[in-house]
């Protein structure tokens, strides 16, 4: 008689091994939107871009502070001799020098799609239009600030915690020169990282970012985030009044950098400026972790996305058939000018 099978069990699946499944991985990165959610692609590549330019940047700064042999050849580090073309003076590494300025670019996705998901909530919870979300505004705008803090919180504690405890013990070897340095600065600044507000003390305390400094752009970020319910509530209520609102940080934070560069002689090239800053200014402390000066990004994300909604709504109303799209000159114009800005 035959035999009957033996069932067998699959193997239970291990999460943690099948984050390194390079068929996987491969199956991810080749994928694309379904064809209704195609209209954002363009943030894939904007995405991309600003993470090769913050690892490209980062590259350079580790080898130049690692303490390399060859380092003098890259950018003088005491007077400069006229006479020497340093590396830094290269045209191509001047996505180096300028490599702060993918952080702006993380600011400016930021604001564009939290903008876009507060809209589609709005939408999905209160269908009475601007007068029901006017009225429930206290529900939804306390509810905003906690649904976006229980997204931030968890993983920035997480790290926070990673550096807090394990950092001090993990280099190895006789490069060891401390096993307390991280315990002793999250120890005195954790709760500063927690309610989003370290960065604001660097100007007056050098050590106020020492514990997870990366995360400064996590506080600006949340800072910034503070305004956009109260400019959702204005859109909602009244559109172009909402746009023009949205406008206002824009302003600020355009008219701030000017005075500071005049004041101060801040350049752009935070890397390697031109000419030293008078009266005791300091970029980093002053202009760099601050949301003051890094808002114009973050608040021209959430206009840009305002006004795409507008012309979206109105294109439905008007012509529904019709969808909405930049003409092929429009966007090589726009790219011609990006570009220009970039090389400038």
């Amino acid at each position: 008689a035959p035999v009957a099978a033996v069932p067998v069990a699959a193997p239970a699946s291990n999460t943690f091994v099948a984050c390194f499944n390079i068929q996987d991985i491969w199956k991810s990165f080749r994928a694309i939107r379904p064809p209704g959610k195609r209209e954002y692609n363009f943030l894939d590549g904007i995405r991309v871009w600003s993470m090769s330019w913050v690892i490209l940047g980062h590259s350079y700064l580790n080898w130049l502070f690692a303490g390399a042999s060859n380092a003098a050849i890259l950018l003088p580090f005491g007077p400069p001799n006229p006479n020497y073309h340093y590396v830094l003076q290269k045209f191509y590494m001047m996505f180096v020098e300028y490599a702060f300025f993918s952080v702006d670019s993380f600011f400016f996705l930021s604001g564009l799609l939290a903008t876009l998901s507060m809209w589609h909530s709005l939408q999905r919870n209160y269908s009475g239009g601007g007068a029901e979300v006017l009225r429930k505004s206290y529900a939804w705008i306390p509810l905003a600030y906690l649904a976006r803090v229980l997204r931030i919180v968890p993983m920035m504690m997480f790290v926070t915690a990673i550096q807090w405890q394990l950092s001090d013990q993990l280099p190895g070897g006789y490069h060891v020169v401390t096993r307390d340095q991280y315990n002793g600065y999250c120890t005195k600044d954790w709760y500063k990282i927690l309610f989003f507000y370290a960065n604001l003390l660097y100007k007056n305390d050098n050590e106020a970012i020492a514990c997870m400094g990366h995360l400064w752009y996590i506080q600006c970020d949340m800072q910034m985030f503070l305004f956009l319910p109260w400019i959702m509530l204005q859109f909602s209520v009244n559109k172009m009044a909402g746009i023009y609102t949205s406008l206002v940080p824009i302003v600020i934070c355009v008219g701030i950098r000017i005075y500071y560069g005049f004041y101060y002689r801040f350049s752009a090239n935070f890397f390697l400026p031109s000419y030293p800053a008078q009266h005791d200014g300091n970029e980093g402390q002053d202009s760099y972790f601050v949301p003051w000066t890094r808002m114009s990004v973050y608040f021209i994300g959430v206009a840009l996305m305002l006004i795409m909604i507008t012309i979206d709504e109105r294109m439905k109303s008007y012509r529904p058939q019709i969808q909405f799209r930049l003409s092929k000159i429009v966007y090589f114009a726009v790219m011609a000018l990006s570009g220009f800005i970039l090389l400038s």
